[in-house]
């Protein structure tokens, strides 16, 4: 069976899934089946829905290499040793190839979709996911450009600027702490990056946010401030409390892992705690702290520095740090947005009330843009138009 041969069938397969297979290819695929009952048996796998479904409940995420790693062992279990065994491995690769994506639409029970794209239905090309990338800007002024390729150069260069601004910094405190001999580090849209503070914490920033840090932690304490989405590794030292501000938040930190969010549209501070202790409370007031456990969210109003508390799935709100988007209860236009900045899109609703719809579901964060643009439009009734950079939503 040449390699072209082994392809279409992929193809077909994918295409009878998503319902866009037409009759001539559904005859091929008939005849692919008829052809050996270790066709048919294939095809049934690959095919069934209410299995896949079962095994996807039993996941925590949805990640590229545990389907892949999953169908090679059942590769290995239904074949036997010969050029056969070889050529459907062949198929399965090619089949498994493809990014699977899954996506629920709230109300419509559990939609299971493998995509498997041979033609765009969009014209995605110019729309990429996001990549390391970023702008570190000196106390002196100076920026410089940080991205995968120089990203131990850029380090390298970040270190030996803070060590020639050996100028010691006057004594100040609170907010003030941070600004004095500050650096900032910003993230665009479409882009991300790790650092690894002067203490050994590490903090992974989200696109289209920023960490402003001093060049050197002071003898009482550590202390940072962070608008956008930023995950925190931070390195315990009882000698120094490491403190973090976001928008009239104030987190204490006892040596911990968790993820803080705050971009502009957010109407409150999240703040989810995955392993140790912080506590939170208004910036520069002698209110009484509000003390996080694992597994805690706090969620701080912006206008009237209230906050409360709740219990959560931390990986849901981590995942993107791990490589995934887990939307869990978001609505549509929740969705897009998240979407829209880590792709580096527009959007727009032709039809409102289509913002309200509530998805549920796992998309891998480096998939191609088409992929999940095409799962979106088989899972909720949408038509996705594209004009440039922008994405046009209308209902179908």
């Amino acid at each position: 069976m040449e390699e072209k041969y082994i392809k279409r069938i992929a193809v077909l397969i994918g295409r009878e899934l998503t319902g866009k297979i037409t009759e001539y290819e559904r005859g091929m695929l008939a005849e692919w089946r008829r052809q050996s009952d270790k066709n048919e048996q294939l095809y049934q796998r690959l095919t069934d829905k209410e299995r896949l479904a079962q095994e996807y409940r039993q996941m925590k995420s949805v990640g590229i290499e545990r389907p892949l790693a999953d169908m090679k062992g059942r590769i290995a279990r239904l074949t036997v040793r010969s050029e056969r065994a070889k050529l459907i491995f062949r198929l399965w690769a090619g089949v498994a190839a493809i990014v699977l994506l899954i996506l629920v639409w709230k109300g419509n029970g559990w939609i299971y979709h493998s995509a498997f794209m041979e033609e765009k239905g969009l014209q995605a090309d110019e729309i990429r996911p996001g990549q390391t990338q970023a702008t570190l800007i000196l106390s002196t002024g100076e920026n410089i450009t940080l991205d995968s390729d120089t990203l131990i150069t850029g380090q390298k260069k970040m270190c030996s600027a803070v060590r020639a601004q050996s100028v010691s910094s006057p004594t100040v405190s609170g907010t003030e702490k941070v600004k004095a001999k500050a650096n900032i580090l910003i993230t665009p849209r479409g882009g991300e990056f790790k650092i690894v503070l002067e203490d050994g914490t590490e903090v992974w920033l989200n696109a289209e946010s920023k960490l402003t840090y001093p060049e050197t932690f002071g003898n009482a304490e550590r202390r940072v401030a962070v608008r956008g989405e930023a995950y925190f590794k931070v390195h315990k030292d009882p000698e120094k409390p490491f403190y973090i501000e976001t928008d009239g938040q104030l987190i204490r930190v006892y040596g911990t892992e968790f993820n803080v969010r705050s971009y502009e549209e957010d109407e409150t501070v999240c703040t989810t705690l995955v392993e140790g202790s912080i506590s939170i409370r208004p910036v520069g007031t002698g209110q009484g702290e509000l003390v996080l456990a694992p597994n805690h969210q706090s969620l701080f109003n912006k206008k009237d520095a209230t906050a409360c508390l709740r219990t959560v799935n931390p990986e849901v709100f981590v995942s993107w740090k791990n490589g995934m988007f887990v939307f869990e209860e978001q609505n549509l236009e929740q969705i897009m947005c998240t979407l829209s900045r880590w792709y580096n899109f527009t959007y727009t609703f032709k039809d409102e009330s289509l913002k309200e719809t509530v998805f549920m579901g796992s998309i891998p964060r480096y998939a191609e843009f088409d992929d999940v643009i095409h799962i979106l439009e088989k899972s909720g009734g949408i038509k996705l138009e594209m004009k440039g950079q922008n994405i046009i939503l209308s209902k179908r």
